[in-house]
């Protein structure tokens, strides 16, 4: 259960809602760049001498960085990335193990990992360390005030990634025309209330 606090109270959902939210942006940004080079592509049509040629070379050269950046993309930076998040994973699953500790024993701690079984496989793209190894790390700790708190530098890093999760967030609705719909429903909604004055003041009047 300590664990599990440290997890949420330091808030490590946070990257996977990053990621979710870099997908949209990426998707939203190549969305954008075919319809630049669709336009661009029907310009060069209408161009006097060499039309199909400078269309073709257009498309053709669109076609080909696409798969440059998807191959690098896909086979380059998903992999030095999912490398990054599970070294990353790994130290707060260690991190996890220690603040619970320290609220409530390393001996506790210990005990309750000793219940996820001898695991003792673990490579660089593990996403949790060797269970033995945690039980090593942990199992001396002292408790100190029994409360789970973040860290200095996970609270900054939070305080950053929220910042841009409201960013990206508050681009997006703009994008989608979110302020349009919601002034509509507030106007709907102070309409409503008008009609629903209006009936009970009838009821009230009839009372």
């Amino acid at each position: 259960m300590g664990h599990e606090m440290s997890h949420l109270i330091n808030k490590d959902f946070l990257p996977t809602y990053l990621i979710i939210a870099n997908q949209k942006a990426t998707n939203f940004v190549s969305f954008l760049l075919d319809i630049i080079f669709g336009f661009a592509t029907r310009i060069a049509l209408v161009v006097p001498f060499g039309s199909r040629f400078l269309a073709r070379t257009m498309t053709d050269t669109y076609a080909i960085l696409n798969f440059i950046f998807g191959f690098f993309n896909r086979f380059v930076v998903f992999n030095v990335y999912e490398f990054l998040r599970k070294f990353s994973s790994r130290s707060i699953e260690y991190r996890c193990d220690r603040q619970s500790g320290e609220a409530f024993g390393g001996k506790n701690m210990a005990f309750a990992l000793s219940f996820l079984g001898d695991s003792g496989y673990m490579t660089i793209f593990s996403t949790h360390p060797n269970t033995k190894k945690r039980i090593k790390k942990v199992e001396n700790i002292d408790i100190k005030d029994g409360i789970i708190r973040p860290k200095f530098v996970d609270s900054l890093s939070n305080y950053f990634a929220f910042m841009m999760l409201i960013f990206i967030s508050l681009f997006f609705a703009k994008k989608a025309d979110i302020d349009i719909l919601i002034r509509e429903y507030l106007n709907n909604h102070e309409v409503i209330n008008s009609k629903l004055r209006i009936l009970w003041g009838l009821i009230k009047g009839f009372i």
